[in-house]
């Protein structure tokens, strides 16, 4: 009789789970994540004078010497066409992020696509969207959520989750000590990507997905 009540009560535990509480647990243990140390300068452009495209590819790239500059061939994939491609090509400066193109996200928002090189002429590119106060961000084919903000006087704990199309995701917590500014959180590798988590208090500001070189 005991053992009967036992399987009853462990059942209706189960289900009166959430859909979120069932995501956290098959996210498994939480990782702890910190802010980047050094954090590459960003280059603004206008978004307007971006074009609209589906995809960016980097085709090669080759140090310019004796200057600094980093000269990079892509092709830009319309928008309308994916088919069609338009050749370019920049000169970047090492550990600038620049602004290359826009496209939409799957849920409407609208990604930047960036460009950054480093000094050995390795080249990756970043897609970053940008929506202040939301608590679910989607970039590309990865995504983050803000499960639950736990505050107190060392500051303010945010525990969430990644996911990637076709993987399983992973749980995270971040500890941001100082409410006035942003910081911008490391959250390690999933699905071929490094992401990027922008947060300020407990608010998220944005979420980037940075390629492999």
């Amino acid at each position: 009789m005991r053992y009967r009540v036992f399987l009853m009560l462990v059942a209706n535990s189960v289900a009166g789970e959430g859909p979120s509480t069932a995501a956290r647990r098959a996210a498994g243990p939480e990782r702890k994540v910190k802010a980047l140390q050094l954090e590459p300068k960003r280059t603004f452009i206008e978004p307007h004078l971006l074009p609209w495209v589906a995809d960016v590819s980097v085709v090669r790239a080759s140090l310019l010497p004796p200057s600094d500059r980093i000269a990079v061939h892509l092709q830009l994939f319309s928008a309308d066409d994916p088919e069609r491609a338009t050749d370019q090509i920049l000169h970047l400066r090492p550990n600038v992020l620049w602004p290359v193109a826009r496209l939409r996200s799957p849920t409407g928002a609208i990604a930047q696509v960036n460009l950054v090189a480093d000094r050995r002429g390795r080249v990756r590119r970043e897609y970053r969207v940008v929506q202040p106060g939301e608590r679910r961000l989607v970039v590309g084919h990865h995504g983050v959520i803000l499960d639950r903000v736990d505050s107190d006087a060392t500051g303010v704990e945010l525990h969430g989750r990644l996911w990637h199309a076709g993987e399983q995701g992973r749980a995270f917590a971040a500890l941001i000590r100082r409410r006035d500014i942003s910081y911008t959180l490391d959250l390690g590798k999933l699905g071929g990507h490094w992401l990027r988590l922008e947060v300020k208090g407990d608010s998220l500001l944005g979420f980037s997905a940075v390629s492999e070189a």
